[in-house]
Order: structure tokens, then sequence, then C-alpha cells
């Protein structure tokens, strides 16, 4: 016959194991998020970017740390990352600790070409909206 003794430690275990193995997982294997920003420090292993906060509605520098087995699309080493550049970057987040495992360097055509996408874009937007109003007007 089985013991109160003994349910109550087999229980307490049961428990324990649920409580620690998520935790566990947390800060073994963060999961992989995005940001982007324009590079607004470089010191030894670290890297802080400024990027727009949506959520607080201003520019935040966010820093990270660079991970020794980096990819890098669009740029030769973390040494000709320079202050000013924009980038883009996957990292993972464990215990607060944010490490970069990827970066893409955007390129000044990039940009350039995405700042005359916007532009059409927003030409286009005012072409609609003055039809609507021609429109409501008849």
């Amino acid at each position: 016959m089985v013991t109160t003794r003994a349910v109550k430690l087999f229980l307490a275990l049961a428990v324990l194991t649920l409580v620690s193995i998520p935790a566990g997982m947390a800060q073994e294997s963060g999961d992989l998020d995005f940001s982007y920003g324009t590079i607004s420090k470089i010191t030894g292993n670290d890297i802080v970017l400024r990027s727009y906060d949506y959520e607080k509605g201003e520019e935040v520098e966010i820093a990270y740390e660079i991970d020794s087995q980096i990819v890098l699309e669009d740029v030769g080493s973390v040494e000709d990352l320079h202050v000013g550049d924009d980038v883009d970057v996957e990292y993972v987040e464990v215990d607060g600790k944010k490490t970069i495992k990827s970066l893409y360097k955007a390129s000044i055509t990039e940009i350039e070409e995405e700042a005359e996408e916007m532009e059409e874009d927003v030409e286009e937007m005012e072409e609609d909206v003055e039809e609507t109003d021609e429109d409501m007007d008849e």
C-alpha cells in the first residue's frame, strides 16, 4: 500500500520537474527574434543599435552581444561595420541578454531604392484619395 508520504514526495517531484523543464529550455534555447536599426556604438563583442520603438513612440538604443559564430551578409567581417551603418539582425535573448546570430548590412543603394518605392507608394495613395474625393463630389 502506498503511504501518504510517498504520494506527497511523488507529487512534489512531479511539480518540480514540470516547473524546471520549461525554465531550463527558455534559458538554453531562446527563440530567434528580428530587429533592425542604425549602429550607434561598437566595442569589442558588443554592438548598440538605435531603432524606433513603436510601443514607446520614440527611438531607443538596444545593446547586443555579437555571437562568435555570427553569420554575416553583405559585410566581410565585424571589423567592417561602422557607426551609422544600417543593419538587420537576428538574435536570441537568454536571461535578458541579446546575442546576435546573424547580421545583414543594408547598402546605400538598397536604402535609396526603398525610399523611392515608398515615395511612389505615397504618390499612388494621394492619387487614390483625390479620385475618391472626386467620386464623392459627383
